[in-house]
């Protein structure tokens, strides 16, 4: 089913990384100026699909003021899978951004995206796929933002997707 951001106030839960992918594409292909994405593990499953970079890529491209801001506590394996995002990110640096969160949040055990102040997706566990969407939940996507704002704050652009040139 097809959801409206900023329309359709309906609580969605799922509990398959299918699921999952679904929502979390259909969020960024409505997203008019800004994604933030809170993740322990960037899982490849959900961000690193063709479709999911083709979304961020047009937000990024069509809106000079996006932005879109990521925080990944590790790293390696995202490295590792070869990660589209990242791509993505080296290629559009003024919009996509990458950073490692504090030492201060390495209990961060969740995962959710916020999108244009008014939607998320969240798991309470990051690795496993059961969870919540909502397209239209401004209070509770504000306190997610603001969570996610604090962690951002403190946080560093990340070592290990920077583009090697050699």
């Amino acid at each position: 089913m097809d959801y409206t951001l900023d329309s359709d106030s309906s609580k969605q839960t799922f509990d398959s990384s299918e699921q999952n992918r679904q929502l979390a594409l259909q969020l960024v292909e409505q997203a008019s100026h800004e994604v933030l994405i809170a993740s322990y593990d960037f899982d490849t499953r959900i961000y690193s699909n063709s479709e999911f970079v083709d979304a961020l890529s047009a937000l990024a491209r069509k809106h000079r003021d996006a932005r879109v801001n990521i925080l990944v506590w590790n790293t390696t394996s995202a490295v590792k899978n070869g990660h589209r995002v990242i791509d993505l990110a080296q290629r559009l640096t003024s919009s996509i951004h990458i950073h490692e969160p504090d030492r201060v949040h390495k209990d961060f055990v969740e995962s959710f995206m916020v999108v244009d102040g008014c939607a998320y997706l969240r798991r309470p566990v990051a690795d496993r796929f059961e969870g919540e969407a909502d397209f239209h939940a401004p209070l509770l996507a504000r306190d997610l933002k603001e969570r996610f704002m604090e962690m951002w704050e403190r946080s560093t652009p990340s070592s290990e997707f920077r583009r090697l040139r050699i």
